[in-house]
């Protein structure tokens, strides 16, 4: 239905979509006054099956308000801005996780059997049975991504040239996820919501388009800047992932309170040992601490020197600590669109700032231990500036590794930064005098290239990593290298 008042127009809209077991009503009021005030509101009612009776559905509330400066006399007058808007909303939307059946307590039979005794054969039969093998939250619901905004547009030059710029805090609360429980339950973790996760960030996108006689250009530049932090996830949640080296690599990504989520997690390197008269030195200091082997007595020159971080004289999980994390400083990215009559040429470009990757594959590139037989092959870097007697840029090369250079540490957290041409295409549209007389509305031939060029300084590939699982977060194990696809096209309009 419409309802209209003067000197404002407020609409009200309403629907139903259904999909996935899932179901979604929602309604809509929006508002202009004088068109310089612009309000709009909505709510969202969600419904899932993946949560119990009484949390399948929730709602989620959102409000915008918009003021058009550049609609104000004082502004107008100044005949400098084609557009001036400052923006503010708030809203929520739900996330209902993955199809699942873990709100609900059920049995399982696959692999279940008891013993029964059968007195007649004095001995005991197997028999099948019925068991719980996971532990339920009954009370399962929704969890709710609430943001809040502040943005500015700003056109002048006819809008030929626009500015958008968000400040924005993005919360993540009641997660959906798997958390440990205690071991005398007979379980080892389930699904519920738990945690309160904060993203606050700044976007900006530039854009200048011009016309002049048979020419037309555009250019775009975004950003991006984000700061994760673990509001509260309870105990510290650490990962391991399916690295082959559980003993050194183990629990290389902490998510704690205070600190970004998927934290790298390990050991820090101060320096290498260049003489055995440094680790002699290490060693009696442990010892008169009371360790008996000493801090180091598996070190001999040319392994790292790891920080006692707790000053106990040994180097144990005990110093171990937040190293970093994956999540670059700013994601920018351009687009440039260049015409000529009927020719069009397109780039496409994109990369980050400030990333650090912590790399199992630089790990595995710099390790010549650990093949069946004989050695791994290594980078030649790595073998032409590992320690030989002098204070060279690596540690030695070891096959045994016996001071556990190979474990995860603040040495193998590389810079990720990289500036990336994914795509360049040319085109040609044909006029349209001489395609119409072949019955067609549009004829347009193109030619295009994938993944042109990477500029970047990472020695283990390309360092445009990305994993599904947010607890990898800037953690590299190594893939196929990206291909270079070359394409070209025939569009036609009839």
């Amino acid at each position: 239905m419409e309802l209209t008042s003067d000197p404002g127009t407020m609409r009200v809209t309403g629907g139903l979509g259904r999909e996935n077991r899932q179901q979604s009503y929602f309604g809509r009021v929006m508002y202009g006054f004088n068109e310089r005030y612009l309000l709009t509101a909505t709510i969202r009612r969600d419904g899932s099956s993946n949560f119990g009776a009484g949390n399948r559905y929730e709602n989620f509330p959102s409000a915008s308000l918009a003021w058009r400066i550049s609609e104000e006399e004082f502004i107008s007058n100044l005949d400098l801005f084609s557009n001036l808007k400052l923006r503010i909303g708030w809203g929520q939307t739900g996330n209902a996780g993955r199809s699942t059946n873990l709100s609900v307590n059920q049995l399982d039979s696959y692999k279940i059997a008891y013993y029964t005794f059968n007195p007649n054969a004095n001995d005991f039969t197997i028999a099948p049975g019925l068991a719980q093998t996971r532990e339920i939250d009954t009370n399962l619901k929704w969890e709710t991504n609430e943001q809040t905004n502040i943005g500015l547009d700003v056109g002048v030059l006819g809008n030929a040239l626009t500015l958008t710029m968000d400040y924005f805090r993005r919360d993540v609360k009641d997660l959906l996820l798997y958390r440990s429980i205690r071991p005398s339950t007979g379980y080892g973790s389930v699904y519920t919501n738990a945690g309160h996760i904060r993203n606050t960030g700044f976007e900006f996108v530039v854009g200048y388009q011009k016309t002049w006689k048979d020419w037309y250009m555009s250019v775009h530049v975004n950003g991006t800047a984000i700061r994760n932090k673990a509001i509260e996830v309870g105990d510290d949640i650490y990962f391991s992932g399916d690295v082959a080296d559980g003993a050194n690599w183990g629990q290389y990504s902490l998510t704690r309170n205070g600190s970004p989520v998927s934290s790298f997690y390990g050991w820090r390197v101060d320096g290498i040992f260049q003489t055995q008269e440094e680790i002699d030195a290490l060693n009696r200091i442990a010892v008169e601490k009371g360790i008996e082997s000493g801090l180091y007595q598996d070190a001999v020159p040319g392994d790292f020197r790891y920080k006692d971080l707790n000053g106990d004289g040994t180097i144990d999980d005990l110093d171990r600590e937040i190293i970093g994390n994956g999540y670059p400083k700013l994601m920018y990215g351009l687009n440039f669109t260049l015409g000529y009559k009927n020719w069009d040429l397109n780039l496409n470009m994109y990369g980050v700032c400030g990333q650090d990757i912590l790399s199992y594959s630089y790990r595995n590139l710099t390790n010549i231990g650990g093949a069946d037989s004989g050695y791994f092959s290594i980078l030649r870097d790595y073998a032409q500036n590992a320690w030989n007697g002098s204070d060279n840029k690596y540690p030695r090369l070891t096959r045994e590794d016996p001071n556990h250079n190979s474990r995860v540490s603040d040495a193998y957290i590389l810079n990720g930064d990289y500036f990336k041409l994914q795509n360049i295409q040319i085109g040609y549209t044909f006029p349209s005098e001489w395609v119409k007389p072949l019955n067609m509305e549009g004829l347009r031939v193109f030619a295009s290239v994938e993944n042109v060029f990477t500029i970047f300084n990472y020695p283990a590939g390309d360092p445009e990593i990305g994993e599904s699982n947010v607890l990898q977060t800037g953690f590299d194990r190594g893939r196929y290298p990206f291909p270079r696809t070359y394409t070209m096209g025939l569009r036609i309009g009839f």
